[in-house]
């Protein structure tokens, strides 16, 4: 398990590990998804970002924050999910947009780090 001993983690496994039952397959597949899925989720983030598509933008950051909790990412990065999807609805501030998902490729970049640490660990 993921300690907070060193330096201040990223991830937070106890959701996925209380979901798991004590499955460790389940702990590692359902890791396995999310570095698939999560890069390409802010890949598409950004992308719309970069075009200035608002619609885009609130669905990427809508479909984001539903995957995030599994890895404990929404404790670092969901209200700034929540603001961008909000800002996108109401279709402006996109410099603020960027600015906020700087923060979430951040988090999302270090909490790739750690999860490939774990898997190569157990």
């Amino acid at each position: 398990m993921i300690e907070n001993n060193k330096t201040q983690q990223t991830i937070n496994l106890g959701y996925l590990i209380g979901l798991s039952r004590g499955d460790k397959g389940f702990v590692k597949n359902m890791i396995n998804v999310f570095l698939e899925e999560n890069p390409k989720e802010i890949e598409m983030l950004e992308a719309s970002i970069r075009e200035v598509d608002f619609d885009m933008i609130r669905a990427s950051a809508h479909k984001l924050k539903s995957t995030i909790p599994f890895v404990g990412l929404d404790l670092k990065i969901g209200e700034v999910v929540n603001e961008i999807e909000t800002l996108a609805a109401k279709g402006k501030d996109i410099e603020s947009i960027k600015q906020l998902f700087s923060t979430v490729k951040k988090n999302s970049d270090m909490a790739t780090e750690e999860l490939v640490a774990y898997l190569s660990e157990n």
